[in-house]
Parts: C-alpha cells; sequence; structure tokens
C-alpha cells in the first residue's frame, strides 16, 4: 500500500505542475503530510517528545497557511479515541500538543498584535473570505474582474469586518449562503480542475509534460473516494485509528477550503493524503481474492468515480437551478452601500462563471 501511495504521489499530475513555482501550497503539502506521518508515531508510540513534534509541525503548517488550525478537533478526537479506557491520559499529550503548536506563532502574533493595536494572529484571510462569501461568490475560480460587492466590502473592511458583513447575509439568505458552501464541498470532490494563474497550458511549454501524461487529480479523488468508501462499509473509523485520522484530515481539510473558494492551487496540499487512501484501496484490490469479492471492490471503484465526475455536474445543471430559484426568487440582490452611490445590483440567479449573472 506504501509504494503504490508513493507511486500515486509521485505521478500526480497537479503536484508535478506546482513544484517548480515553489507555491505555499506545496509547502503546506510537506508539512500536512509530514504532520500525519508524526501523529502515527505518537498515537502508537505515546512519548511525549514526538507530541511535542507534532505540535512544532502544525505550528508551521499554520504559519503557512492558517487554515490548518482544522486538523486540531481530528487530533483530539484521535487521542480521546485511542485512550477512551482512561482518558486522562490524553490530557498530558494534548496540552503539549498545543503548546508547542502555539510557539511557532507567538512571534509573529506578537508583531502582529503590536502592529494593528488589537490582538491577532499569526495570519489573516478577510480578502479570501470576501471573496468566496459574499452575495456574488461563484464557488470555484476566480471571477476577474471581482464582483461589486466584494469592492464595497473590501473598501469598508476597517470600519466593517469582513466577518460581520458575511454574517449579516447569513441572516438575511440563509439558505443560498447554506447552498454556496454546500455548493463548495461538492466542488472540492469534483474532477474538474479551477486554474488560478497556473494551468495545465503552462506546463505544456515543457517537453516531459507533453510526451508523458501524468495522473490527473480526478482520477486520484476517484480512487481516495473508493479507499473511503471501503473504510466505511467495514467501519475501519471504529477500529483503525490510523483510518480514522486519515479521513478526519482529508474531510476537516475540504471543509476548512471550502469556507473560501475552490481553486486547483487550494486542494494540492491535500493530494498526497487522497494518494494514501487511494494506495490503500488499490493494494487490496489488485491482490489475489475470490470472485465475489473482486466484484465488490469494482462496485466500490464505479460509485467512487460517478462521484468524482458526475456528482457535481448533475446537481449543479439539475437540482442548483431550481434551488436558486426557490431561495432567491427575485434573483441576486447586491446592496452596493458605499462604493456605488446606495444602489442595488439585481442580477441572475446564478453565477457569472458559469454562464449567469444577466444584469
Amino acid at each position: 500500500a506504501g509504494l503504490w501511495s508513493a507511486l500515486l504521489c509521485a505521478l500526480s499530475a497537479i503536484l508535478i505542475y506546482f513544484t517548480p513555482y515553489a507555491l505555499l501550497e506545496t509547502v503546506q503539502s510537506f508539512w500536512i503530510l509530514f504532520l500525519f506521518f508524526a501523529l502515527q508515531a505518537a498515537l502508537r508510540k505515546k512519548r511525549l517528545f514526538l507530541w511535542c513534534g507534532a505540535g512544532l509541525l502544525l505550528g508551521f503548517s499554520i504559519l503557512t497557511r492558517g487554515n490548518t488550525w482544522c486538523f486540531l478537533p481530528v487530533v483530539f478526537c484521535a487521542v480521546f479515541y485511542v485512550e477512551r479506557r482512561n482518558w486522562k491520559k490524553a490530557l498530558l499529550p494534548l496540552l503539549l500538543f498545543i503548546v508547542f503548536t502555539l510557539l511557532p506563532q507567538l512571534p509573529f502574533a506578537a508583531y502582529n498584535t503590536f502592529k494593528t493595536g488589537k490582538l491577532s494572529g499569526p495570519s489573516t484571510g478577510g480578502a479570501v473570505l470576501c471573496i468566496g462569501n459574499n452575495p456574488e461568490s461563484a464557488p470555484g475560480g476566480l471571477d476577474i474582474p471581482y464582483p461589486p460587492t466584494y469592492e464595497v466590502w473590501m473598501k469598508d473592511e476597517k470600519k466593517i469586518p469582513i466577518s460581520v458583513r458575511i454574517t449579516d447575509w447569513f441572516l438575511r439568505e440563509p439558505a443560498a449562503f447554506l447552498e454556496l458552501q454546500f455548493n463548495k464541498f461538492l466542488l472540492f470532490w469534483d474532477s474538474t480542475e479551477w486554474p488560478n494563474n497556473i494551468s495545465e497550458y503552462n506546463a505544456g511549454k515543457s517537453s516531459l509534460m507533453r510526451t508523458f501524461r501524468f495522473l490527473p487529480t480526478g482520477f486520484l479523488i476517484m480512487l481516495a473516494l473508493a479507499g473511503g468508501f471501503r473504510g466505511c462499509y467495514r467501519r475501519m473509523f471504529l477500529r483503525r485509528k490510523e483510518f480514522l485520522l486519515l479521513w478526519g484530515f482529508i474531510l476537516f481539510y475540504a471543509l476548512s477550503v471550502s469556507a473560501f473558494y475552490i481553486l486547483a492551487r487550494f486542494r494540492l496540499p491535500v493530494i498526497p493524503l487522497l494518494c494514501v487512501s487511494g494506495g490503500v484501496f488499490l493494494a487490496q484490490f489488485l491482490r489475489r481474492m475470490k470472485m465475489r469479492r473482486f466484484f465488490h471492490y469494482l462496485l466500490i471503484l464505479l460509485l467512487a468515480a460517478g462521484f468524482a465526475y458526475f456528482a457535481y455536474p448533475v446537481y449543479s445543471t439539475a437540482y442548483e437551478p431550481a434551488l436558486m430559484r426557490s431561495f432567491r426568487p427575485a434573483g441576486v440582490n447586491s446592496v452596493l452601500d458605499s462604493f456605488f452611490r446606495n444602489t442595488v445590483l439585481i442580477q441572475d440567479h446564478t453565477q457569472r462563471i458559469r454562464g449567469g449573472w444577466g444584469s
């Protein structure tokens, strides 16, 4: 299984495309994979210094991108599950883990607090939150130029924080807000790549990339989902802490990215973990087994392929239009309060990036 996982990761097209550009997401993929294996060692050997090291790794990952705070509840669940017979044994490792997670962030948090005059963490994500959580937001990709609502919200960010704006929109249109979050989460598992500045077109300039066809992300997601479906079917999350940790990391990372918006590079850091899940499934699928079990694995693989390649297109074409008409009978109403002289922009029900939004 380890060899299959490594092979999938080495042949991943998106990992190869992005490596020469030295993006934060490439570094974060290293921290996340390192953290995953460090936590396995800490859970297995139960040495306090391993928990300190794992905490440092999470701290460095958070400095790279703050959304990896999402792994903290997964770690808590895994530790309490392992020590469920005597939960008091979990307290000291978790305390050390939290302390060493905070240590690398303290200098940056202190500097930001001094500069802003208020308690601040090492990083903020106001602009990214604004792009993916306003009434005009598209679930995937970047809509250039940015929609008018984004310009209004960012102009008055110091007077009205982005979090307040998002909360206000949620209270005004809760169904539309929740649909957007679900839309983004479903799009995370879709085979489509949403490029930003780097795409397969850039990679096509390389003779190596033109000659060899590396593994697309959709194929890796399909194998990973097959591994996840099989694990759930066999109830491995109740019997194997490794499975619980692996899919806890994957699901919580998907939720953290869905809080912003979906891009190919935002999905990249968790690709190695998807390769781990896919490698385990391949190893089990290709070993010798009875014909009945072979068809069982094949059925799981077909189910995963259907989800990765067809779930989002079916939802966006067959169900989303009806939901949007129900949630937004008057279309997308954007209150452009201070930027466009207190006007209201009324648009079509769906996102411009997918063919809607006629003013």
